[in-house]
């Protein structure tokens, strides 16, 4: 947890010294961005914002009546509405209504020439000579970008608001867009009104139509028919009725007929004439009977008196027997008269029978039509009813179109603003220096990401693995160009100390002869460091030679204002002995070699076997030889002299030689077998390299600068 900790605090510790090393950029871009957008927003047009308040119809039909599909008041209903307000027919109408195309703010042919392409007519034509309908469709085009409309949450409310360089202007381009929008829909609606009212007149008419037609024809049928009254309430009903009560009775009477014949034949056949004659029920054969019954007691009374032959008795019998004589003959002729009245009433039997059912025929076909006018009286009552309802609604679409009140309304006029809604200046300042800050952050991060070279010597160790063993500060003022010469005037000074630094660190159990000073990259400092190291050993007392073997950019003898040749490259080839090419340093007791004239090949010259001869001999007559050759990664000379020196010395520019560029140049060395004794940070800023955290701004601060001169 402790590391973790550290780590993390020392990942912020860095964060903080990058910024404050690029404070100038974080204050810059700071102070810069809020400028800018303050600058900006001055320069900007101002534009005023106004807005109307719209309530906008509840339903999207017109009138009662309207059949049209979305009559019901639905979001979907509402928002269609809302893009209404946005169409480019209503938007054309207001261009014309609020005279627009005399405006330069919705009119871009009224507007100034502006540019040098238009002042000279070559920017395709002037908006002046374009035709109206072009310039309607552009003015068209403005107003609905200035336009915004949006519903008011969930109510039925609609926001109307208009972007104009003036208030008033902005306030009247609203008001016109909120009452053209309420007059197309209030023609809308009364067109939609007429045309329901229109459609619902000719139903109207239709079905009036309709229902006359069905009157006539339940007319006609009842006239056809006869039918005046409900089924079954008519005369033929009432008659079958009555005949059939008749049918009945005359049925009655019949089997009471047939009764009584059949009563006075079972008499008459069973040959007891008294009891047939007692059955029937005659007046006349009752009287018989009495005379009958008297003469058997007359009979009766002559036979105690007389015998059988007396005339008397034969009398009495004779009379008994025309008597019964005339009784069989009156009860044959009662017996012929009860089948007579039988027959009569069978007759009248199948009289009404008959009679009933053609009755009942006549009465089921009279009820066959009465069933077909009852469905024509439905159908006509049907009709009547569809009439009555439409004839309502044709009276009611009446009413409405006489009120012709819109749906929609103005809620609240726009009226012209007091402040412009745009260019909020102090808005947009906000955010630039809030977003100025973290771009100002970001900036120097990056910034100090991009020139993040090695920084301090436990950086330079921990990137390369070789000892960091001095830091040279950079050289102002006149020594500027050669820092060399520094050393010399200011033997005192820190730049003088980190050479004897280098010095030390090379020196000691083991110290090499030959010495190669070189770079990763050009523009290092390594030529500048070989020189001030010579010179210091020079200066101490010990013999050396600094051998220039950048045969490719050549400078120490302009540095030291000696003539350039002989040199190396004359040596290398024969041209000049060492001796002839070896010549001393007009400022210090240095022996120096310099490149010479410029080589055809100055790398086949250094790949030559002559090198070695040539480092060897040096060392032998000289306590120390300083080699300076090329950068190492540009070309090959530094990897072809490596295997001829004893140490090798790597000079790293302070915030300029990236890690990796390092670690490729190390590398390759590596790869050559050269022994890398050290590597020295050159041109270090003092100022800045004290907010590096590193430990070793103390050296430089303000405490040790009693013991530099310079």
């Amino acid at each position: 947890m402790a590391a973790q900790a550290d780590t993390e605090t020392s990942g912020l510790d860095a964060v903080l010294r990058s910024l404050w090393r690029r404070k100038a950029i974080v204050v810059g871009v700071v102070v810069l961005i809020p400028l800018l957008a303050g600058l900006g927003s001055l320069a900007m047009e101002a534009r005023y914002r106004a807005a109307a308040e719209v309530m906008l119809e509840p339903r999207a039909g017109a009138a009662e009546g309207d059949r049209s599909p979305g009559a019901s008041a639905t979001r979907a209903a509402i928002a269609s509405q809302v893009e209404a307000l946005t169409a480019r027919g209503l938007l054309r109408r207001v261009v014309e209504r609020a005279d627009l195309l005399d405006t330069p703010a919705f009119n871009p042919s009224l507007r100034p020439e502006t540019t040098l392409l238009d002042r000279l007519g070559l920017n395709g034509g002037s908006d002046r000579t374009l035709p109206k309908a072009v310039q309607q469709r552009r003015a068209v085009a403005a107003l609905r970008e200035r336009l915004t409309v949006r519903r008011q949450g969930r109510s039925q409310v609609a926001r109307i608001a208009v972007t104009a360089p003036t208030p008033e202007l902005a306030a009247r381009v609203a008001n016109t867009v909120a009452s053209t929008y309420i007059d197309r829909r209030r023609a809308l609606r009364q067109r939609w009104r007429e045309r329901a009212t229109g459609q619902l007149a000719d139903t109207v008419t239709d079905l009036r139509g309709k229902v006359r037609a069905a009157e006539d024809a339940v007319a006609a049928y009842r006239e056809k028919t006869g039918l005046t009254t409900e089924p079954g309430a008519g005369t033929p009903s009432r008659e079958l009725a009555a005949l059939t009560s008749n049918l009945a009775s005359a049925r009655a009477a019949l089997a009471e007929a047939e009764a009584r014949v059949d009563r006075a034949e079972d008499r008459v056949q069973g040959g007891d004439a008294g009891a047939a004659a007692r059955a029937l029920d005659s007046p006349l054969i009752q009287k018989l009977r009495i005379r009958v019954t008297e003469l058997r007691a007359k009979k009766a009374e002559l036979n105690q008196r007389y015998a059988e032959q007396h005339p008397k008795l034969q009398t009495v019998t004779e009379q008994l027997d025309r008597l019964r004589s005339r009784i069989d003959d009156q009860v044959a002729r009662v017996v012929d008269g009860l089948r007579s009245e039988a027959e009569v009433a069978r007759q009248r039997v199948e009289r009404l029978e008959a009679a009933v059912a053609r009755k009942r025929e006549q009465v089921s076909a009279r009820q066959t039509d009465a069933v077909k006018l009852q469905r024509l009286q439905r159908a006509a009552e049907a009709e009547r009813k569809l009439f009555t309802s439409f004839l309502a609604r044709l009276r009611k679409a009446d009413s409405a179109q006489a009120a012709a009140e819109p749906g929609a309304r103005v809620l609240a006029e726009a009226r012209p603003p007091l402040n412009p809604s745009a260019p909020n200046r102090t808005l947009i300042v906000a955010l630039a220096v809030l977003t100025a800050l973290p771009c100002g952050v970001g900036l120097a991060l990056f910034v100090d990401h991009r020139d993040a070279g090695v920084a301090s010597l436990a950086e330079l160790e921990q990137t390369t693995g070789a000892r960091a063993v001095a830091l040279l500060p950079r050289v102002t003022g006149a020594d500027r160009h050669v820092p060399a010469d520094h050393l010399l005037d200011r033997p005192a000074s820190a730049f003088a100390e980190g050479v004897q630094a280098l010095h030390t660190g090379l020196d000691g159990a083991g110290a090499p002869r030959a010495v190669m000073v070189t770079s990763a990259q050009p523009q290092e400092g390594k030529s500048s460091l070989a020189l001030a190291y010579g010179r210091l050993l020079a200066r101490q007392g010990a013999s050396a030679v600094l051998v220039e073997a950048d045969l490719r950019r050549p400078g120490l003898a302009q540095k030291v204002r000696a003539p350039e040749t002989p040199g190396v490259g004359e040596v290398l080839t024969g041209a000049a002995t060492p001796a002839d090419a070896l010549r001393g340093d007009p400022h210090s007791a240095l022996t120096i070699l310099p490149a010479g004239a410029a080589a055809a090949e100055p790398g086949d010259i250094l790949a030559s076997t002559r090198v070695a001869d040539l480092i060897r001999d040096l060392a032998a007559r000289f306590d120390h030889v300083i080699v300076d050759v090329p950068p190492v990664i540009p070309v090959a000379d530094a990897r072809r002299l490596a295997p001829h020196v004893d140490a090798a010395v790597m000079a790293v520019r302070w915030r300029r030689t990236r890690h990796t560029t390092l670690n490729l140049a190390l590398h390759q060395l590596a790869q050559t077998g050269a022994p890398i004794r050290g590597a020295v940070l050159t041109r270090v800023d003092r100022r800045r390299h004290k907010h590096f955290g590193a430990g070793e701004e103390v050296a430089y601060g303000r405490e040790s600068r009693a013991y530099y001169s310079g």
